[in-house]
C-alpha cells in the first residue's frame, strides 16, 4: 500500500518504530510481524540485521531464508533467532506493521464474518499464495487465476472466492441470494440445478451441493472446504481455506491423480509453456482431466498477468 511507511534499518528499528502495537510474547495474531535476532552471518557470530516473519494461521510463520519458508510454529520460528543483533538476542517480539492491526479490518486476514470482500486484495493474495508459497513462476500464476476467473468471475475478470453456481449479480459479496443458497443448500441445488444433480455434486455427507468459491469446488471437495474452513477458523468464503484445499487437493496430493494431470502439474510448476498454452491446463487440472480451452479464460490470465507479473505481495490470508 502507497501509505505505509516503511522503516529503514533493521529488524531492531522495525521493533523499535512498532512495538505499541504488539509485545514481547508468542501470542502472536494472524497478520502480524514476529521479530528476531536472526542466525550468525558474520563471521564472529553476529547478525547486523535481525530477522522478521509473517504470522499464518495455526501458529505458523512465513518467512525469506533464501528462499521462502513456513515454519509449523512460533516457538520453531523463534529457536533460529539465535545471533546477537546489536543488543538483542532471540526472540524479540510481535508487532502490527506500519502499527495498523490487521485483525480489526475484516476480510483482509480472512477473520470475522465479512459479508463482502475486496476485489484488488484478493487477487493480491491469490497471487502471492501460488508465487511466494507454491514458488509457481508468474506466468503459471496467471494461468491458474485465468482458469478460476472463469470459473467463478466470468465477467468480471477475476477469481471470485464468494462464487455460488447459478448466482451472477453477488460479485465479491455474500448478498441475499447466496445466504438463502447457504440456509439450505440441498434445496438450493435441487432447485437451481436439477438437471445435473448427479455423483458429481454430491458431498461427502451424501446431500447435493453447487459448485462454490473460486475454481468452482464441486462434490466431496464442497464439504471438504467446509471442514477446511472451520478447522482455520474462517468461513468457507474467504480466500485462505479455498487456497489452501487446492494445494493439498492438486499439488500436495498429486499422487492421487492420473499421469495427465500429474504432467499439468508439472507444467505449471515449471512454468512450462505460455500463458495461451497452461490455461487450458490449469483449466483441465480442476474441471476435465485434460487441457480445456476457453478464450475467456485466456483473456483473463492475459489481464492478470499484465497486471501483477513481477509483483510479489506479502500474504497474510492464513
Amino acid at each position: 500500500k502507497s501509505d505505509i511507511q516503511v522503516p529503514y534499518g533493521n529488524a531492531i528499528d522495525y521493533w523499535t518504530k512498532w512495538s505499541s502495537s504488539g509485545n514481547t510474547t508468542k501470542n502472536a495474531p494472524v497478520g502480524s510481524v514476529v521479530v528476531g535476532s536472526g542466525t550468525a552471518y558474520n563471521s564472529d557470530g553476529t547478525n547486523p540485521y535481525g530477522h522478521v516473519g509473517v504470522v499464518l494461521t495455526e501458529g505458523r510463520v512465513a518467512d525469506n531464508w533464501g528462499y521462502h519458508r513456513i515454519s509449523d510454529s512460533i516457538d520453531a520460528w523463534a529457536s533460529g533467532q539465535n545471533a546477537p543483533c546489536g543488543s538483542y538476542v532471540g526472540y524479540i517480539g510481535w508487532v502490527w506493521a506500519n502499527g495498523q492491526d490487521l485483525s480489526k479490518m475484516g476480510t483482509m486476514i480472512g477473520g470475522g464474518d465479512p459479508l463482502s470482500l475486496d476485489q484488488t486484495y484478493v487477487e493480491q493474495q491469490v497471487w502471492a499464495y501460488l508465487t511466494t508459497i507454491l514458488n509457481l513462476p508468474d506466468v503459471s500464476a496467471a494461468a491458474i487465476m485465468g482458469a478460476w476467473g472463469s470459473e467463478s468471475g466470468r465477467d468480471i475478470g477475476s477469481p471470485d472466492p464468494t462464487s455460488i453456481e447459478g448466482i451472477f449479480d453477488e460479485h465479491f459479496e455474500i448478498g441475499p441470494k447466496k445466504q438463502n443458497a447457504m440456509n439450505d443448500w440441498q434445496s438450493y441445488a435441487y432447485s437451481h440445478l436439477s438437471g445435473f444433480l448427479n455423483q458429481y455434486y454430491r458431498g461427502e455427507d451424501g446431500r447435493y451441493y453447487p459448485g462454490v468459491g473460486m475454481w468452482g469446488i464441486t462434490g466431496p471437495k464442497v464439504t471438504q472446504l467446509f471442514r477446511k474452513a472451520e478447522e482455520m477458523g474462517q468461513n468457507w468464503f474467504n480466500v485462505a481455506p479455498q487456497l489452501r484445499l487446492y494445494d493439498d487437493t492438486y499439488f500436495k496430493g498429486r499422487g492421487n491423480w492420473d499421469s495427465g494431470r500429474r504432467s499439468m502439474l508439472s507444467n505449471l510448476e515449471a512454468g512450462n509453456g505460455s500463458v495461451d498454452s497452461l490455461t487450458p491446463q490449469a483449466y483441465g487440472l480442476i474441471a476435465y482431466g485434460s487441457p480445456f480451452y476457453t478464450a475467456r479464460s485466456v483473456e483473463i490470465a492475459h489481464q492478470i498477468y499484465d497486471k501483477y507479473a513481477g509483483s510479489r505481495f506479502m500474504y497474510t490470508a492464513g
